[in-house]
């Protein structure tokens, strides 16, 4: 399976996620679809595929033209018609994955009669707005092209802000799924009708339905991606058996299992196709950099770590000493920009910025624009537990980022690469 990420401009980034172009759908029944809120675009050119949902014995056929999907509450396996010939000119197939809300603000549809079936786009749709898709003369060209088709397709609905925009990012941002209905009716002054009415309407799933679906796909993509064992996702759900009956509800097997399968190369994860990874082995392993080695060249430098998780900037503030001497810490973005504005006021700087993404008043993709916008040489390293951010951190040009938890040997190193190039750099 050869394909290639692109991230939407940043006039569509609160309806689309990522897009995907597909040259060859290769071992594509081998990729797993978690269930996580939103839904695709499908530019498909004849290629005949179809999909099931694990716990459905039925099938269900990919339009051979322009259609889109509706995410269930189920993972989905995609299968090629093996008796089928495949031409080189059907691909590339381009897929453009929106976020929960995203289709509702392009099509307007109630999203409360949808399934996980495949509906094909309205003819008069493709006519007015994607007729010339895949007749330009390079991929790149193709993909502006739908780009401004979609967003002149948000603007023919005039939809702005929807409110229910600010319930979806206050569950992901600030309490990353780890909310309950009753927390969000209070906060935001909801009847419960009215927001499940709201959500069903526009998203498809009741809050708590998508609440449940979206902490499944995140726990196993912790699970897989970011080597937690066992032991230390439990508490996302009451107990052990809670875990493997959720894990078994979604994928049919329990969560050893699914961890196996993936590191023996049985399947992958849609999900983490979006960060580039190779599934297709056990990851290599991490070899440290001798910590008195990296004391040489960090004792004599300033570092700041910004994270809104007490106990966590406790413990990495514990580490991070063992290496900076002068070592500040900041509970958000905003108190992160204050303290670097402040040293900058005084004269002096921080060697190395380190900071969460999701974080309340500033996160920290605005703090460090801002920061880089006074000093564009700043060494910045960013930590994220949520994927779909990974590409906006990207777009800042920092030094490095990591994945949460942070696994101690892949920071230590990026530290000791850091701040030999800074040592270098003074002493030179």
């Amino acid at each position: 399976m050869n394909y290639k990420i692109l991230p939407p401009s940043d006039e569509l980034k609160d309806i689309v996620k990522q897009y995907v172009v597909f040259s060859s759908l290769e071992n594509i029944e081998n990729v797993l679809f978690l269930p996580d809120g939103g839904n695709f675009l499908i530019f498909n050119r004849g290629v005949k595929v179809h999909s099931k949902l694990i716990g459905y014995d039925e099938s269900f056929h990919l339009p051979e033209n322009y259609s889109f999907n509706f995410k269930a509450n189920r993972v989905k396996h995609i299968f090629l018609d093996l008796e089928y010939k495949y031409d080189d000119e059907m691909f590339p197939i381009i897929m453009v994955e929106l976020l929960p809300i995203g289709f509702y603000k392009l099509f307007n549809t109630d999203m409360t009669l949808a399934d996980f079936k495949y509906e094909e786009i309205p003819q008069e749709l493709i006519n007015k707005y994607f007729s010339k898709l895949y007749s330009n003369k390079t991929v790149d060209e193709d993909f502006k092209y739908l780009e401004n088709s979609l967003i002149e397709l948000e603007k023919s609905q005039n939809n702005s802000r929807l409110p229910i925009e600010d319930v979806v990012d206050k569950i992901y941002d600030d309490y990353q799924l780890e909310v309950t209905v009753e927390d969000l009716l209070e906060e935001f002054n909801y009847s419960r009708s009215t927001m499940e009415r709201n959500f069903k309407k526009m998203i498809g799933l009741t809050p708590k339905n998508f609440i449940f679906v979206s902490k499944f796909s995140q726990t196993l993509l912790q699970y897989i991606d970011e080597k937690r064992n066992l032991r230390e996702i439990q508490y996302i759900y009451s107990d052990n058996s809670h875990m493997n009956a959720v894990f078994q509800k979604f994928l049919g097997i329990a969560p050893s299992e699914i961890f196996k399968k993936v590191l023996d190369g049985e399947v992958a994860i849609y999900q983490l196709l979006n960060l580039n990874l190779d599934r297709s082995s056990t990851p290599k392993r991490t070899e440290m950099v001798n910590p008195l080695e990296i004391l040489k060249y960090t004792q004599n430098l300033t570092a700041l770590y910004v994270e809104d998780d007490g106990m966590l900037r406790d413990a990495m503030g514990k580490l991070l000493k063992n290496y900076f001497e002068n070592l500040d810490t900041a509970q958000d973005g905003h108190d992160g920009l204050n303290k670097y504005l402040n040293n900058h006021n005084n004269g002096t700087k921080y060697d190395l910025i380190i900071t969460d993404i999701n974080m309340p008043k500033m996160n920290g993709i605005d703090m460090s624009k801002e920061i880089l916008k006074v000093e564009p040489s700043q060494i910045i390293i960013i930590t994220s537990a949520h994927c779909e951010y990974m590409t906006s951190a990207k777009e800042l040009g920092v030094e490095a980022i990591l994945t949460k938890p942070i696994d101690i040997k892949e920071l230590s190193n990026h530290i000791f690469k850091v701040s030999k190039e800074i040592h270098d750099a003074k002493t030179t």
